[in-house]
C-alpha cells in the first residue's frame, strides 16, 4: 500500500496514461492480449515497480575492494 501512495511523477503518470490507452485500444479493436499487456503495464505503474526512470532501485551497498574479507571458520559437526 505503501508504494500506492508514494509520489506522482510525471514519467508514472505517463505510464499510467499509455497503460490506460493501450487496454482501451485493445478492448475496442478486440485484441485481448494486448488488453493483457496494458492491464500488466498499469500494474507496474500502481505498483511503483519496473525498470524505467529509476523505477527499479537495488540497494546495492558497495564495498572497496581494498578491504579485507572476514576470514570464514568452519566447524566440524
Amino acid at each position: 500500500m505503501k508504494a500506492i501512495l508514494a509520489p506522482w511523477g510525471f514519467m508514472r503518470i505517463l505510464r499510467l496514461v499509455m497503460g490506460v490507452v493501450i487496454m482501451y485500444q485493445s478492448f475496442a479493436n478486440h485484441q485481448p492480449w494486448i488488453g493483457i499487456l496494458g492491464g500488466f503495464f498499469v500494474i507496474q505503474v500502481l505498483m511503483n515497480t519496473g525498470c524505467s526512470a529509476a523505477g527499479c532501485n537495488p540497494n546495492i551497498t558497495r564495498r572497496n575492494p581494498l578491504d579485507k574479507a572476514k576470514e570464514v571458520v568452519y566447524e566440524d559437526v
